[in-house]
């Protein structure tokens, strides 16, 4: 009787001490996994914090080509990405295999393409990061901006190359990857002990809006030998053929296509225009033939194989009564492209703004040169250039085939594509709304002293006590918006900039407003203004602006 106790009890403890290894077991893999998180989570930290990747710069799936258009280019495209690199051939140096440039003049649709390629490359996770380029975006137009945003994105897509990233940052709190020595962090690639299983592809849209010759041939000249010395990194980079991108990639004997000269073209424009006309079509409650094959035919030859000619005469006829907006299009003699674009833009821009032609003026100069600092909602802009709130978003909306709300930027305005940045900024603008860029950035400068002349005040937040830092009054945020209007936020923190920009000599007005600013209260209301923003370095830089420019 006592022997099966004893049984018992020991089958019992053996039963406890399998329980108990299993329970350590499932401890330990618990406490793994967490350590291994945090582990992860740190690197994160790291690679985020001290990158600090552009998050506006990636592509955007619903600007991609239509469906059965660039088929051929875009099949070139994922065919040359996905190639694979045979490691028992010698590399050829005096080639950029693992390079490739699609050009071609404004409007063909290569940011399309570039949107496009990105989402094939997504989808079979071969898409190892994006920046597109916009010239009138202040961030997006900064070379520096290029290697942070892309490394970030190889760091999140192949964890050995995240590792190393993480890891110099740590060793080296110096190394910044906004200076020249930011390449070495592309460079570890080269380090990394174990290839991924699939080519990861770098897709830079739109170069040549982005920084100047001397700032873009850096960038390319990394870009180049990262891919050269990395059989499993390719860039695709697309652009205008400026003369110095052009000049880098024939030297480095880069291979190109011109998209200009793609032989689907022709059909691809034809297909598009139908789309977009069937669904004016359908939209109007017109023919389902509308508006007919000899009016497709004269818009598809007055595109001069323009994507953004037919989108922007789509955006522009889109109306209760198309007919006579769409007749006015393909009336006159046919010209090369660029003149039946500007036409076209000329043709959106006298039908909606009637006689306030200074009016309108004074308002689209705003939307051009703020746009290199912060894109402006249309009660913003109003404010600031004293302008009715109706006015403009009448304006706007009534230009939509030229101007966009942003919803990034809290609905800032923004021109729709390069072409009409250019088109009103070039001579082939009417004088009666060309926008001069010094005179429009004298205009909105002064516009901003005057602003500030008329809302700044003592206190402006009504804070209880200035005893108390910034950071623990409740709710300062909150006050900001509630008590400094967007449009003062604004002129405190440019003013100088727009001024100094544009001012080509001091006249009586501004010695007036600058005199007020500087010799009384207001420039203690303005440093205020900047201190709660968290922005008193603006302060800094515009005086240093303006003690420069009038020693010039």
């Amino acid at each position: 009787m006592k022997s099966a106790v004893s049984m018992g009890t020991h089958a019992n403890i053996m039963a406890l001490q399998t329980d108990f290894i299993k329970l350590k077991e499932d401890l330990d893999r618990a406490v793994d996994i967490t350590t291994l998180k945090i582990i992860r989570d740190t690197e994160k930290f790291w690679v985020l914090d001290r990158l600090k990747p552009t998050r506006a710069a990636g592509y955007q799936a619903d600007h991609s080509c239509m469906e059965g258009t660039r088929t051929a280019v875009l099949e070139h495209l994922i065919d040359w990405a996905l190639k694979p690199i045979n490691p028992d051939i010698p590399p050829d140096n005096s080639i950029a295999t693992n390079m490739y440039w699609l050009y071609g003049s404004p409007g063909l649709g290569k940011t399309s393409v570039a949107n496009s390629l990105c989402d094939r490359l997504h989808g079979s996770r071969n898409l190892g990061g994006g920046f597109f380029c916009r010239r009138d975006d202040p961030v997006l137009r900064e070379p520096r901006r290029v290697l942070p945003t892309l490394i970030s994105k190889l760091a999140a897509m192949w964890g050995p190359y995240g590792k190393l990233v993480a890891q110099a940052l740590k060793d080296d709190p110096q190394l910044n990857p906004d200076s020249k020595r930011g390449e070495e962090l592309l460079m570890l690639l080269t380090s990394v002990p174990k290839p991924p299983p699939r080519t990861l592809v770098l897709v830079i849209d739109a170069l040549d809006e982005c920084g100047d010759p001397r700032t873009r041939k850096p960038l390319l000249s990394c870009l180049l030998n990262a891919s050269s010395n990395v059989p499993w990194i390719k860039v695709v980079i697309t652009s205008r053929p400026e003369h110095d991108i052009q000049t880098f990639f024939e030297q480095n004997s880069v291979e190109s296509r011109d998209l200009g000269k793609d032989d689907e073209n022709r059909d691809d424009i034809m297909l598009f225009s139908r789309q977009r006309m069937a669904s004016i079509a359908s939209n109007r409650y017109l023919p389902s033939d509308w508006p007919g094959e000899e009016s497709l035919k004269q818009l598809v030859d007055r595109s001069g194989g323009l994507f953004i000619f037919v989108e922007t005469v789509y955006r522009y006829v889109d109306d209760p009564d198309p007919n006579p907006l769409l007749a006015r299009v393909l009336d006159g003699e046919l010209k090369e492209a660029n003149a039946e674009l500007h036409k076209l833009y000329t043709i959106a821009i006298t039908s909606k703004i009637g006689q306030s032609i200074e009016k309108f003026r004074s308002l689209i100069q705003a939307v051009v040169v703020v746009a290199s600092y912060r894109a402006l909602p249309d009660e913003t802009l109003a404010s600031l250039m004293g302008l009715e709130v109706g006015t403009v978003r009448s304006w706007v909306d009534g230009l939509s085939s030229l101007l966009y709300r942003d919803g990034s930027e809290n609905g800032g305005v923004r021109v729709r594509h390069l072409s009409v940045l250019d088109f009103l900024t070039g001579p082939a603008c009417p004088e009666e709304f060309r926008v001069h860029r010094p005179k429009a950035n004298e205009e909105v400068g002064l516009r901003c002293l005057r602003m500030m002349k008329k809302e700044l005040k003592f206190n402006i937040c009504e804070l209880e006590t200035s005893s108390v830092e910034n950071a623990r009054i409740p709710n300062l945020d909150k006050r900001i918006q509630q008590m400094i209007s967007d449009s003062l936020q604004y002129s405190c923190m440019h003013w100088a900039s727009h001024l100094c920009a544009g001012l080509e000599e001091v006249t009586v007005e501004v010695s007036g407003l600058l005199g007020e600013l500087f010799e009384g209260e207001r420039l203690l209301h303005w440093v205020e203004v900047l201190s709660l923003m968290g922005q008193v370095r603006a302060g800094i830089l515009a005086m240093r602006q303006v003690k420069r420019y009038m020693k010039v």
